[in-house]
C-alpha cells in the first residue's frame, strides 16, 4: 500500500466550531479521505513509536474507536448515521477497513505517523475510495492542542487547516450542546466538574492558541469559517479548492457519508442537513448581555483577527459587563433542564416524583457550585487573552 504521496492536512479547532458539517462537505470528493467525525486520533495513537510486539493491542485499539460506530451498518441494513433512505443504499464495509487494517500494519514502520495513514487508508478502502485518486488525507486534531506532537511526527509533510465558528456562538453552542446532553452544566458523569473548564479553557482558548502558535511559526493554516460556509458555501468551497488544487463541484454543498444526504443532530436537538444562515449570530438572542461582555473581552484578540465585529461597542460599559459578569450566571448555569422531566425513561427512572427530585437535586447542586466557582474557580477565565 503506497501512501508516499498522499499529503496529510490537520484540521484543528474547537468543539461545535462545524467538524461534522466540515467533514460532511468534503466527503464527496474522490481526491479527499475524511472520516466522517472526530476520531482523536493523538489521544488514539498516543504512542510515538510502537514495537511488533505491540501489533495485536494496537489493532485492538483501533478497532474498538469510534470507528466500531460503523461497524454493524451492512449487517443491520442500517446507517450509523440519520441518512435519506434509497434503493442503493451504500454501507461502510466494515471487514474490509479491518483486513486492510491487519494486512498492513505489520508491513509498515510502527511510528505514528504511519500508523494515522494506515488507518485513514483503512477507512478509504472500506468506504470505496480509490486511494490511486487520493491527494489528501484530511485529519482531526480538535479539541486539544497537539500541533507540537503533529509537527514532530509529520514534519515538512504536514500543513493544516483551521476551523474557526464565531467565539459567541461557539460558547453558546457547546454549552447549548452539554445541557442537552448531561441536562446540566454540572453533570455526575462527566470528566469535568465545571463544564465551563471544558468550554472556554480546553476547547476555545485551547483552539485559539493553536491557531496563533501555527501562525506565528509561518504554518499559515487555510481558514474554514464556519460562518462563511453558513452564509456563502459556495464562494468558500471554491476557495477551498483552489488553494489545494481541486476541481470544484456544485455537489460540494451538500452535506453527505458515502455520497448520501445526511442530517446531523444539532445543539439545540434538532436535525440539520446542509448549510443554513440561520445558525449564525444567534448568541444575539441567545446569549445575555453579561456572557457576550465575557466572551468578547477574553477573546478580543481573536475576534480581530477572525474580522467579527463586536457586539459591545463602548470599551467603557463593555469593561463595566466583563465585571458584573464575575457574579453574574453563565448561560444555564442555575436550572437544570426541563427535559428532566419530560423525557421518558425506563422503569423508576420514569416515576413523576423520581423526576421532580431528581430536577431539584440538581438545582441545589447548581447553586452550590455556582457559589463555590465564583470564589475558588472562575478567576482563571478573567486572565485569558487571545
Amino acid at each position: 500500500m503506497k501512501l508516499k504521496n498522499i499529503k496529510s492536512v490537520f484540521y484543528i479547532g474547537s468543539g461545535n466550531s462545524g467538524i461534522d458539517l466540515f467533514c460532511s462537505l468534503l466527503d464527496n470528493l474522490d481526491e479527499i479521505v475524511i472520516i466522517p467525525f472526530s476520531l482523536k486520533v493523538y489521544e488514539l495513537i498516543k504512542k510515538d513509536t510502537y514495537k511488533k510486539k505491540d501489533i495485536k493491542k494496537l489493532i485492538k485499539v483501533i478497532i474498538n474507536s469510534k470507528l466500531k460506530n460503523l461497524s454493524l451498518e451492512k449487517k443491520n441494513n442500517k446507517h450509523f448515521f440519520n441518512i435519506e433512505t434509497t434503493q442503493n443504499n451504500k454501507f461502510f464495509e466494515w471487514e474490509i477497513f479491518k483486513n486492510t487494517l491487519r494486512k498492513n500494519i505489520r508491513n509498515i514502520e510502527l511510528n505514528r505517523k504511519n500508523i494515522i495513514k494506515l488507518i485513514y487508508a483503512s477507512y478509504a478502502a472500506a468506504a470505496g475510495k480509490n486511494l490511486n485518486k487520493v491527494k489528501y488525507f484530511f485529519i482531526d486534531a480538535t479539541y486539544n492542542d497537539y500541533t507540537i506532537d503533529i509537527i514532530k511526527d509529520f514534519q515538512k509533510e504536514v500543513s493544516f487547516l483551521f476551523l474557526m465558528r464565531d467565539p459567541r456562538d461557539n460558547f453558546l453552542s457547546l454549552t447549548k450542546h452539554f445541557y442537552n446532553l448531561h441536562h446540566t452544566n454540572y453533570p455526575f458523569r462527566y470528566l469535568y466538574k465545571n463544564l465551563y473548564d471544558h468550554i472556554i479553557l480546553y476547547n476555545l482558548a485551547c483552539s485559539y492558541q493553536a491557531y496563533f502558535f501555527l501562525k506565528k511559526n509561518n504554518f499559515n493554516p487555510f481558514i474554514f469559517k464556519f460562518d462563511e460556509v453558513s452564509q456563502n458555501s459556495k464562494s468558500l468551497l471554491k476557495k477551498f479548492c483552489k488553494f489545494y488544487r481541486l476541481k470544484f463541484k456544485n455537489s460540494l454543498t451538500a452535506t453527505t457519508y458515502l455520497g448520501q444526504k445526511i442530517w446531523h443532530q444539532s445543539s439545540y436537538g434538532n436535525y440539520v442537513s446542509g448549510v443554513s444562515k440561520k445558525r449564525v449570530a444567534r448568541y444575539k438572542s441567545d446569549l445575555n448581555i453579561f456572557n457576550i461582555a465575557l466572551i468578547e473581552k477574553i477573546f478580543e484578540k481573536t475576534l480581530k483577527e477572525f474580522n467579527y465585529k463586536f457586539y459591545i461597542k463602548n470599551i467603557y460599559f463593555k469593561n463595566f459587563l466583563f465585571l458584573l459578569s464575575y457574579i453574574y450566571p453563565l448561560n444555564n448555569e442555575i436550572y437544570p433542564s426541563s427535559n428532566i422531566i419530560k423525557q421518558k425513561s425506563l422503569g423508576i427512572k420514569n416515576n413523576f416524583f423520581f423526576k421532580i427530585f431528581k430536577y431539584l437535586f440538581y438545582l441545589t447542586r447548581n447553586l452550590i457550585l455556582f457559589f463555590y466557582n465564583r470564589l475558588l474557580n472562575n478567576f482563571k477565565y478573567y486572565f485569558i487573552r487571545l
